[in-house]
């Protein structure tokens, strides 16, 4: 009968009974041309044996009108070649209903052309199961639009290969629902480009599982805003590694919260730069427990700035190590407080350099414990002011070394009160040098006890002024 399909008129293939059309060869069918094709009635459509209708041509398909397309049964379209179905246009497609649409097979899925893909309805893309996402190349996940990709199941998402979600438009990604994005396997979140992870919403942030933050690559920390990092929930953002965090932005560490910075591991913290160290808030700083002192390196100790250090907690700053001390710049120094300068230990107060104890504001020194004093060097005893001098209690005073009074300028020993040089013990004025002595005032050689005068070396009895 082959021979004679070409001969009939649109009518009379309108007109054929469903018993015929049941008839008609395989090669029958492949004889129809275009315009027979559009004249099948939908319940013949419906007629058409499976076999027969994959003997269609990809003209005949391509052909179908979308009344047509819409009443073939999912038995029909489960038996469409894949070439078939690559011949479908979007508007075909958009026809398929969403029973057949998830009747299609995994090849069949595949064998869809990008253009085609343009007609997936919502209904369609919310029908496909996970088998069938997992089919989709990166070529059709590429395809598909931000209404399509969000309308796909949560187990699709899933479903989906690392090189399909990587495949994604930024504004598809942007877009995705917050269980989408936390239906993504940890594949998926390595996979995905930097361009996807810097649109990523805030939202889309606090809904990242744990396992997925913490598979974060360094090049894809590097592009998170402050606003996205701000948002990480804490244990997602303490399970990042350490290259992660050392790759955050200065302005994304500035804008954490406290409660991040405190859940933030010891080796996350050292693992941070000194540009990230010195873009910390003084709330960050403060929020900082005595287990990230303790571990501070001495270049990132360095990069504090003196309204950081105000910030610090005497307890925090009783557990920095004397290299980390030693590490504080003169300028930080300046915030120094009262409180924390009566905590320094005299292991911390040991390792304080001339060029730390120069810039020592009177309160700082006076604030200092005796031990702490005691344990100073003699070139950091040298560098203090001669206000720092005067303001040191007699206690202070009475605990320097031979070698600090020995070493102290004219203008230190000039500053001494009465009340400090009674302090002095006979050892400290046995070493008085001869310059020394002479700054000596009246005042302060008239409080000197007898047993400490006695002590002065010959030179510094002679260079004593007339008027002492």
């Amino acid at each position: 009968m082959s021979t004679l399909i070409p001969k009939y008129s649109t009518a009379q293939i309108a007109a054929l009974t469903t018993t015929a059309i049941q008839q008609l060869s395989t090669e029958d069918w492949a004889a129809f041309n275009t315009a027979q094709i559009q004249a099948l009635t939908t319940t013949q459509i419906q007629a058409i044996d499976t076999a027969d209708l994959r003997a269609l041509t990809t003209s005949s398909v391509a052909a179908l009108l979308t009344q047509q397309i819409n009443v073939i049964t999912t038995t029909q379209i489960g038996v469409l070649g894949t070439n078939q179905i690559a011949s479908l246009t979007s508007a075909q497609v958009e026809a398929v209903s969403t029973a057949d649409f998830a009747a299609l097979t995994t090849a069949e899925v595949r064998a869809l052309t990008t253009a085609s893909l343009a007609g997936l309805t919502t209904a369609q893309a919310k029908a496909l199961v996970s088998v069938q996402a997992a089919a989709l190349s990166t070529a059709q996940a590429a395809a598909l639009n931000s209404a399509q990709a969000i309308s796909l199941a949560t187990e699709s998402i899933a479903a989906l290969t690392t090189g399909a979600v990587r495949a994604l438009s930024t504004d598809i990604i942007g877009n995705l629902g917050t269980a989408q994005i936390a239906a993504l396997t940890t594949a998926d979140i390595v996979g995905m480009s930097t361009a996807q992870v810097s649109t990523l919403t805030s939202a889309q942030v606090v809904a990242l599982t744990t396992a997925e933050a913490a598979v974060l690559t360094t090049a894809q920390a590097a592009v998170l805003s402050s606003a996205q990092v701000s948002a990480m929930e804490t244990a997602d953002l303490a399970v990042l590694s350490n290259t992660a965090v050392r790759a955050l932005s200065t302005d994304a560490v500035s804008n954490m919260t406290t409660a991040q910075i405190a859940n933030l591991s010891t080796g996350q913290i050292t693992a941070m730069s000194t540009a990230q160290i010195a873009a910390m808030t003084t709330a960050e700083i403060a929020a900082l427990v005595s287990a990230d002192f303790a571990v501070l390196t001495s270049a990132q100790v360095a990069a504090l700035n003196s309204t950081q250090l105000a910030a610090v907690t005497t307890l925090d700053m009783s557990v920095m190590s004397t290299a980390d001390v030693r590490a504080l710049s003169a300028s930080a120094l300046a915030g120094m407080t009262t409180a924390q300068a009566h905590v320094l230990s005299s292991a911390q107060a040991a390792a304080l350099t001339s060029t730390q104890t120069n810039v020592f504001s009177t309160d700082q020194v006076a604030n200092l414990l005796t031990e702490a004093v005691a344990a100073l060097s003699t070139a950091a005893v040298r560098a203090l002011s001669a206000a720092d001098i005067t303001a040191m209690g007699t206690a202070q005073i009475a605990v320097l070394s031979t070698a600090d009074i020995a070493a102290m300028t004219t203008a230190q020993i000039a500053a001494l009160g009465t009340a400090q040089v009674v302090a002095l013990t006979s050892a400290d004025t046995a070493v008085l040098s001869s310059a020394q002595a002479a700054v000596l005032t009246s005042a302060q050689l008239s409080v000197m006890e007898t047993a400490d005068f006695s002590t002065l070396s010959t030179g510094a009895i002679r260079a004593l002024s007339t008027d002492a």
